[in-house]
């Protein structure tokens, strides 16, 4: 099959859940040919194949967030790019089949559009679904909100990255849902050593406001805890003022690599999320697969609650991080892992169990498309 994936972000050039997901996929999907459509960040041809993935970038690599936020102008010059790109570089090449990811919605229009004039079929992924959430950005979220409700309607080929995204969409009645999680690399996980530096308390993600970094940091500062913060964002030149002032022991990593991201994990003692709004959490069931204890928010938009029991949920403030810390000091026999009778334990999946589910669903996508393309 002729396959493409479409979002703005691309690893390793940016490091997010999403494009961590995409990368693991199209590595796997060795047998096929596999098309990336992103934005450019490499010099020279905008497309670059290695192996059987092709990348094409589609339009210039610019930053994803101004003051704090995302840059609308990022996503209309990607969406842009996007559409003169696929209507001027791929009319040789028919796709087999095309799944553009939900966020930041605009690109599904064009995909959907591209998709009805050469009859390929078309599906979306959805990571998150914010719903009412949006009204907390006023009338940029106004608009928002009625954006994404136009791409719930685009096709019948949805799939959700995790069992809270397939709960909203089902509730706005949307179904059949194919639910593909995310995946760990239970093989590197478990070569990775600890290393000699140890953290008491650790935090890897982007550096945005939803995540709530300031909290852990607060919270540290009161307990006397060292705290490692791995990942780079448009709040990273706060969070640290902020360490500075409080005088917290935070070490802030930026980027790592793969392996030493585990190899901190491991040699941390516990894994905070304090954010509250994740689609799933991928960086949560890889801290669980390296042994560490993980709590995070109890909060109705934070996937991630789903992957550990409510032993270690907490609310979104500084002395509930401080209270949840103390209660996991107390009771160190729970195993970390431990998930709520109305959770029932899901073995972790391995990348390549993922990859083969979701080359099952492809194939039936184009064999049997279940869509017939209205218009938009």
């Amino acid at each position: 099959m002729r396959i493409g994936i479409v979002y703005d972000a691309v690893y390793p050039y940016s490091i997010g859940g999403v494009e961590k997901r995409i990368y693991e996929l199209a590595m796997r999907l060795c047998s096929h040919e596999v098309h990336l459509f992103g934005m450019k960040y490499w010099p020279g041809s905008p497309q670059r194949t290695k192996g059987h993935i092709t990348y094409h970038g589609v339009s210039p690599a610019v930053p994803m967030y101004k003051k704090k936020r995302r840059y609308p102008g990022q996503v209309i010059r990607f969406t842009l790019g996007l559409n003169k790109y696929l209507n001027n570089h791929m009319g040789r090449t028919k796709l087999d089949v095309l799944d553009v990811q939900n966020f930041p919605y605009l690109p599904a229009f064009v995909c959907k559009e591209y998709c009805r004039k050469r009859k390929i079929p078309f599906m979306i992924t959805w990571h998150e679904f914010l719903g009412s959430q949006w009204e907390e950005f006023g009338l940029v979220g106004g608009i928002g909100r009625i954006i994404e409700k136009k791409v719930l309607g685009l096709t019948k080929n949805v799939v959700a990255g995790s069992p809270l995204v397939q709960r909203c969409l089902v509730s706005r009645g949307i179904y059949p849902i194919s639910l593909i999680t995310n995946g760990i690399n239970l093989a590197r996980i478990r070569q990775a050593k600890p290393m000699r530096e140890h953290f008491d308390l650790i935090y890897a993600g982007r550096l945005v406001r939803e995540k709530h970094v300031d909290l852990l940091i607060r919270a540290a500062a009161k307990l006397k805890k060292s705290v490692c913060i791995i990942g780079t964002g448009p709040e990273l030149s706060s969070l640290q003022k902020l360490a500075q002032a409080k005088g917290t022991k935070a070490s802030f990593l930026g980027s790592i690599p793969e392996e030493e991201l585990y190899q901190r994990i491991k040699s941390s003692s516990l894994f905070v999320l304090p954010s509250t709004r994740e689609g799933y959490g991928l960086i949560v069931q890889e801290a669980l697969a390296c042994g560490t204890p993980v709590i995070t928010t109890n909060h109705q938009k934070n996937g991630a609650r789903l992957l550990v029991g409510r032993e270690f949920l907490f609310r979104a403030s500084v002395q509930g991080i401080i209270d949840k810390i103390h209660d996991v000091e107390k009771h160190p026999h729970i195993p970390s892992n431990i998930l709520s009778k109305d959770n029932p334990p899901r073995p972790f999946l391995d990348w390549d169990e993922i990859a083969d589910q979701y080359e099952s669903l492809l194939r039936k996508i184009v064999i049997h498309p279940s869509v017939a393309h209205p218009p938009i």
